[in-house]
């Protein structure tokens, strides 16, 4: 129950898919709104960035999960 690694380069504009490989439901949300995808186990979901700058996100179902993206322009 964590995040794999996040990209390394990434750029507004790219999209980001997530593989929820899990038993159980995950989200990747924002911590600024920005985005919230509810994925359901053993599905994906994906985004596609659309700000500069350090994006940290979580899953609101499993807090304790929390990563960021550097968002490059």
């Amino acid at each position: 129950m964590a995040f794999g690694v996040a990209p390394m380069a990434v750029h507004v504009g790219d999209v980001i898919e997530w593989a929820n490989r899990d038993f159980v439901a995950h989200t990747e949300t924002a911590r600024d709104g920005g985005f919230d995808v509810t994925i359901p186990a053993g599905n994906s979901g994906q985004i596609t960035l659309r700000h500069a700058g350090g994006t940290p996100f979580y899953c609101r179902f499993h807090p304790n999960m929390k990563a960021t993206f550097d968002v490059a322009p």
